[in-house]
């Protein structure tokens, strides 16, 4: 490998070598394999956990855009039943001979005469 790429990674991983004094014993050019190798190997690191965040948030984003079959079928079931149920309520109450105004009751509600009774 070529010295100057050596000095280059040798300072990304070492940034405090590269700015120490000639005085002080270690300068950014005694830079060995090892330590060249250790900072490749901690840039792939970064890089690859980068690579991972972005590829999890991209699954994350592609599934919430992708159609949910499932949910659009219980939805439209859910629909179905409520139009049978609303014209079993307006066939009941034709039958009964109430008034159209009337509203059908849901369950859990009473009658609006029901302290007349």
């Amino acid at each position: 490998m070529m010295p100057g790429i050596r000095i280059a990674l040798a300072t990304l991983a070492f940034p405090m070598i590269a700015l120490a004094k000639p005085g002080m014993g270690a300068v950014a050019s005694d830079a060995s394999p090892a330590s060249t190798a250790f900072a490749l190997a901690h840039l792939g690191l970064i890089i690859g956990m980068c690579a991972a965040v972005a590829v999890f948030g991209w699954v994350i984003y592609r599934r919430s855009k992708a159609p949910n079959f499932e949910r659009e079928f219980l939805e439209d079931m859910h629909e179905e039943e409520q139009q049978k149920k609303d014209e079993a309520d307006r066939s009941k109450r034709k039958a009964n001979g109430s008034t159209q105004g009337e509203e059908p009751l849901e369950p859990w509600e009473k009658p609006a005469d029901w302290w007349q009774r």
